[in-house]
């Protein structure tokens, strides 16, 4: 779209304009800067609508049928991912203006959200009807390091209600396990999203000021975890990745509803050798060992 020195502005298919530095090409998870948003009042979001529209045939590929036939008669679990409300609208109108739309504008924000979780309902109404889905993953990144990015009265307010229709929604359809994915601190806002039903908790960052042991104790065995393993700790191996398992995973295990494996993604500075380290005690710890 636009170039500038090592950077290079971006139109993403979000309708958002992206700075990344010019070699982004070369790895999927970059820093980078968003710089404009698609939706900055009503009638930005009025016109975006149409192109939410989930009775688009092109939605869902024109061999549909054949594609998922393998899905019919398989050995490996199969799931569905979807984006979810603070998410999605975030990718609309940013963080920052989430936040104060919240406050400012309610009505607005309610109404984003609703129009999302319908197309959601509508969209993968044919695909949970088709294969049999063996869980949903829900991606809703709303915390940082100690704090989420708003209140858990905000998310029972603006969420919650629609929280509670997707997980319907899926338990109709066969969809026993719904997981949800996100980043930073979680021990506000994780009961919130138990209350919807949503009964599996993920990635559990440690350096966010997640307590693994403190977790379960808060939300007891209706909501499993899966996690919790430092990332920085498997980069420093040795006796700090072994004191890492030691400190959780055993208890937990014994306890039952836990999976434990990395809090994210595997950083570039893990050696080859300490990830070996990191999978043998895995397979220690979850007796894989033969």
């Amino acid at each position: 779209m636009a170039e500038s020195g090592a950077h290079r502005l971006v139109q993403n298919w979000l309708g958002q304009i992206v700075e990344y530095e010019k070699n982004w090409e070369k790895s999927d998870y970059v820093t980078r800067k968003w710089v404009e948003f698609p939706v900055k009042n009503r009638d930005d979001y009025d016109e975006m609508k149409w192109r939410y529209d989930p009775n688009n045939p092109s939605l869902y590929p024109n061999d549909w049928e054949e594609a998922v036939h393998p899905y019919r008669d398989r050995t490996y679990p199969v799931n569905i991912t979807i984006p979810s409300l603070f998410w999605r609208v975030r990718d609309w109108v940013s963080l920052k203006n989430l936040c104060i739309m919240l406050h400012r504008d309610p009505d607005l924000v309610h109404e984003m959200m609703r129009f999302w979780a319908n197309f959601v309902l509508k969209l993968t109404r044919r695909a949970l009807r088709d294969v049999d889905v063996d869980y949903v993953l829900l991606c809703d990144d709303m915390a940082y390091k100690g704090r989420a990015m708003t209140s858990p009265e905000m998310m029972k307010e603006f969420m919650l209600p629609h929280y509670r229709r997707w997980v319907r929604h899926f338990k109709e359809h066969g969809v026993r396990i719904v997981m949800m994915d996100s980043d930073g601190y979680l021990h506000e806002i994780a009961p919130v999203w138990m209350e919807a039903g949503i009964n599996v908790l993920a990635p559990i960052e440690i350096s966010a000021g997640n307590g693994m042991l403190r977790l379960r104790e808060e939300l007891g065995h209706r909501m499993a975890l899966m996690g919790g393993i430092d990332k920085i700790k498997i980069a420093q191996g040795g006796r700090a990745l072994d004191k890492e398992f030691e400190s959780k995973v055993p208890q937990l295990i014994r306890d039952g509803g836990y999976i434990p494996c990395c809090d994210h993604y595997i950083p570039p500075n893990v050696t080859y050798a300490k990830y070996c380290h990191y999978i043998r005690l895995l397979k220690r710890y979850c007796g894989w060992e033969t």
